[in-house]
């Protein structure tokens, strides 16, 4: 009898990152029955699995007492109905500020109703028993995140994007491109760029501010430097192929991560990636390589672009074929499909 899974989100992630649907495709494919999660849906409806992605984000939204009470009610209904309640660890804490009391309390009492857990990485799996004992006694998978290769376009030439973007062959180009928030660091990135003291190197800002305070606050940061160009808007699904193929070098300067959709997309296109050394990110250079992920300790310095941008580029499509490999979407359907089979016992 197939696996009756409702995913929150599934297909229609309001965070507009296609993992969800990815992920729950391959597990049709390995014989699941996926429906988007509603709260008639779980009432109404028999379900093996309740799939469970970003719930601290409940916490910050508006009428977060409401929604969490009713959000609690949905998992004891749940639980009394024999459906087991898998929870996806993406972060341990939410990146927005607006109840951590009342973030930190939940999440306590939701850690202890679940059934099992999953986990990016060997050190995802420590973070969150370190941040939630009673995971000790769950069932726990490491289940990587899934590769983008395929999935966006990606037929532009790196030539022929520098022309889009005003750049040329000779220029050293350091990229962020995603939605930029507070944690994400890019006023660092900025700041620090300035410092780099190299004709030739560019610097690509690309994505839309969660705040018209924060967009201000990085177009000042770069006001009277020519070599960066600030792309402030949403970035399209078929602009990123023009953005990250005109890239030598993907920077994610994050205050805090523990696992990073954005370096994963940035790999996708065969672009190496430089990120904080926290999180889950020396799980990732360990299986990708240290030429396509390059860490730095502490916070973000002008040194450390230097080095990065110094350093021999990979061949792309060698970067592209590892990360498949690593990354397969159908081994981590029969990998979360073996964790849905080990809570139901």
């Amino acid at each position: 009898m197939a696996t009756r899974v409702l995913g929150w989100p599934a297909f229609k992630p309001e965070t507009g990152n296609p993992y969800n649907g990815l992920l729950y495709r391959a597990l049709e494919r390995h014989g699941a029955r996926v429906e988007e999660f509603s709260p008639l849906r779980l009432l109404r409806g028999r379900y093996d699995v309740w799939h469970i992605h970003w719930p601290e984000r409940i916490a910050h939204r508006s009428a977060a007492l409401a929604r969490l009470t009713l959000f609690g009610t949905l998992v004891v209904w749940a639980r009394l109905r024999g459906t087991r309640i898998v929870w996806t660890v993406h972060n341990l804490e939410g990146h927005g500020h607006r109840h951590p009391e009342l973030e930190r309390r939940f999440m306590s009492w939701f850690a202890r109703r679940l059934d099992a857990v999953l986990c990016a990485s060997e050190a995802g799996v420590v973070a969150a028993v370190e941040r939630f004992p009673t995971l000790r006694s769950k069932p726990a998978a490491i289940v990587p995140l899934g590769h983008y290769a395929g999935h966006y376009p990606n037929e532009i030439s790196r030539a022929d994007a520098r022309v889009l973007l005003g750049l040329v062959e000779s220029d050293r180009v350091v990229t962020f491109v995603g939605r930029i928030n507070p944690y994400k660091n890019v006023c660092r990135l900025v700041d620090e760029f300035r410092w780099l003291d190299e004709p030739d190197a560019r610097l690509v800002v690309a994505g839309r501010p969660d705040s018209s305070t924060l967009l201000r606050a990085i177009a000042k940061g770069a006001a009277g430097d020519e070599r960066i160009l600030l792309r402030l808007d949403d970035v399209a699904d078929d602009e990123l192929q023009v953005v990250l193929n005109a890239a030598d070098l993907v920077v994610l300067p994050y205050e805090r991560i523990l696992n990073s959709g954005a370096a994963l997309l940035a790999l996708s296109f065969g672009r190496p990636v430089l990120v904080p050394d926290t999180g889950s990110m020396a799980d990732l250079q360990a299986e990708l390589g240290a030429d396509a992920v390059r860490l730095y300790h502490g916070g973000l310095r002008t040194e450390h672009l230097r080095k990065a941008l110094a350093a021999p580029t990979p061949d792309p499509a060698g970067v592209i074929a590892r990360l498949r490999e690593a990354h397969d979407w159908d081994a981590i359907a029969d990998r979360t499909l073996s964790l849905y089979a080990e809570a139901a016992r």
